[in-house]
């Protein structure tokens, strides 16, 4: 639809992000093992079918973008047909979606999964250990209800690219950090004026059960001098802090806490 529309740049950018980060970074990767299995192995071979149909996907996807490297990479790959010797991606349809094929909780748990892989890695590398020593295993903790049973079936995955032996779920994601509250004062002092220095105050008695209340609902109410005052995300900034002897970093709903011995590296997307 876009390319029809001659809107380039946003295709380019997602067949881009393909390639690099689940065909090649994710795919290959996690396949490395079938592609040098003996013979014909039929794990083998279906590793190696799946990698054609992406390739000669991208073939197709890449050929407005790429004509004559999206060509090579399309004869090199494929056979003349029916005796055809000028077999060319340019006279095939264009690629389209088979949504029958497509399953929306595969694609879901293995999304979360890459990510937790992502995040445990950069917990490895601020603590300076690398993949290759092997760890005790790593706490998860996902935002909303019943999210840790959308990995279960990728824990051998995750296991194996963090070289971990277990992983356990973290129900609540104060196990791993603590919350602090603080006013925007260039937003909200627009609205509540001279009452800014007063409602900053009180910020700083709320509990850690207040705080988080406010993360899950984007809602706060506050009673200053007999009135109450609503705050709304944008006017009220809350930080998570990391708890000794954890290393944490948020972005976005999961959190990964890497055990090695008896100490918990946390870090957070």
């Amino acid at each position: 639809e876009k390319l029809d529309n001659y809107d380039l740049t946003p295709p380019a950018r997602m067949i881009s992000d393909f390639v690099i980060n689940d065909l090649s970074n994710w795919y290959i990767r996690l396949n490395r093992r079938r592609y040098w299995g003996p013979g014909n192995d039929p794990s083998k071979m279906s590793a190696f079918l799946t990698l054609y149909r992406m390739q000669t996907g991208v073939a197709k996807l890449t050929a407005p973008y790429t004509p004559v490297m999206s060509e090579y990479i399309w004869r090199e790959l494929t056979a003349p047909e029916n005796g055809q010797k000028d077999n060319s991606v340019h006279l095939v349809s264009f690629q389209v979606s088979e949504e029958k094929k497509i399953l929306p909780e595969l694609e879901e748990s293995m999304d979360l999964a890459q990510k937790i892989v992502s995040i445990g890695r950069a917990a490895r590398n601020r603590k300076n250990l690398k993949v290759r020593q092997p760890l005790h295993g790593i706490m998860v903790h996902i935002s909303g209800q019943n999210q840790f049973a959308k990995i279960r079936p990728e824990l051998s995955v995750i296991m194996e690219e963090l070289n971990i032996k277990e992983i356990v779920e973290a129900k609540e994601l104060a196990e791993i950090v603590s919350f602090k509250a603080k006013l925007n004062f260039a937003v909200a002092g627009k609205r509540l004026g001279g009452a800014v220095k007063e409602i900053a105050a009180v910020l700083q008695s709320l509990s850690q059960a207040q705080l988080r209340v406010f993360l899950e609902s984007g809602e706060m109410e506050l009673d200053i001098s007999g009135s109450k005052v609503k705050l709304s995300p944008e006017e009220l900034e809350i930080t998570k802090l990391e708890k000794e002897p954890y290393a944490v970093e948020s972005d976005g709903g999961v959190t990964v806490a890497l055990l090695f011995g008896s100490v918990i590296v946390a870090v957070a997307s």
